[in-house]
């Protein structure tokens, strides 16, 4: 429909002015005759949907009353508010803890140094094991296989 120049004259004979050279020009253009049967199935769709009713006497103060009670009632309430508000919240919370974390950096439990041993179990017999690889000492209680509880 772009290359062709009829497209005014083809939308003009679908109004109803009567051009005797459009109608002989639909017969050889294949896209301005697409042109007007699309304007034909518009018009057809919106005389399909118009209404034609009206509103009588009888009915008029109901309608009025209708329309007077849709404006004067107050809207419902805007939940859309608390649920940002919630959400909000929910971010701050999460946001203050990463930040919190993340100033001192994460530290793991703190080593505990052992500095003496004993136990009050009769025939036990401790054994520490220092390391010196990763810091960890090994702690052993030794009970002999007669002794039992």
């Amino acid at each position: 429909m772009k290359t062709c120049g009829w497209k005014k004259r083809v939308e003009a004979l679908h109004d109803g002015v009567a051009d005797d050279a459009a109608k002989a020009h639909l017969v050889t253009c294949a896209a301005c005759a697409a042109h007007l049967t699309a304007l034909e199935r518009i018009r057809a769709g919106i005389q399909a949907v118009r209404r034609t009713e009206c509103i009588e006497d009888a009915q008029f103060s109901a309608f009025m009353t209708g329309i007077r009670r849709e404006i004067d009632e107050t809207p419902a309430p805007r939940r859309g508010f608390w649920a940002m508000a919630s959400l909000s919240a929910a971010a701050m919370v999460i946001a203050l803890t990463c930040w919190s974390v993340l100033r001192t950096g994460f530290e793991g439990p703190a080593m505990t140094e052992v500095e003496a041993m004993e136990t009050e179990l009769e025939g036990a017999s401790l054994e520490w094991i220092p390391s010196d690889k990763d810091g960890v000492s090994t702690l052993w209680v030794n009970i002999s296989k007669e002794d039992t509880w």
